[in-house]
């Protein structure tokens, strides 16, 4: 949703949390916490602002003068179309790259034999250093997908940094392996 939210409509949900000030902020805080710890349990990588998203989708609903029985019920509702939406996302991006992938896959096909391909590759991966070639490893493990997330999730808590900077690192690697296979290959 691209419409942002104002300081007034993020103010009609505070009124609807509690009409004390507050107890209106301690229970935004508290429904924020409850939703983060939601996206968490459901492995996603940015689980505040999915949260946040969440709030401020509810914050509009707010807005719009809708009468809401449960505030709480209708956020986790909220929160789990959310959640639908950002797996959808996911799994886009994911079919994307695997259709790229084998693009390029296809590209590199070496008329001889597909074992020159394949020790061009490993002559590549070679040339890394032992800790790039496992933490490539490591994230390429083959896992189902909530598995995957949380070897991920690890994997970057281990290195002590964030899943966007695991994800760039893995990118950086990646891409030198790319442009090591094209030179190998012209």
């Amino acid at each position: 949703m691209s419409e942002r939210v104002s300081n007034e409509k993020i103010n009609e949900l505070l009124k609807a949390l509690s009409p004390e000030g507050e107890e209106a902020a301690t229970a935004y805080t508290k429904l924020q916490n409850s939703l983060v710890r939601f996206f968490q349990i459901k492995g996603d990588f940015d689980s505040l602002e999915a949260a946040d998203l969440a709030l401020d989708r509810v914050a509009l609903k707010i807005s719009q003068e809708t009468k809401i029985d449960d505030l709480t019920k209708y956020a986790f509702g909220v929160a789990r179309l959310i959640f639908f939406e950002r797996l959808r996302q996911v799994e886009k991006e994911r079919k994307a790259a695997d259709g790229f992938y084998a693009n390029k896959i296809a590209e590199y096909k070496v008329k001889d034999e597909d074992s020159d391909i394949f020790r061009l590759h490993r002559e590549c991966f070679e040339s890394l250093e032992i800790a790039e070639k496992k933490l490539l490893a490591d994230y390429f493990l083959d896992l189902p997908y909530p598995k995957q997330n949380e070897n991920r999730i690890q994997l970057s808590a281990k290195h002590s940094i964030s899943m966007v900077n695991l994800r760039l690192k893995v990118f950086r690697l990646r891409k030198r392996l790319e442009e090591c296979l094209r030179s190998k290959l012209n």
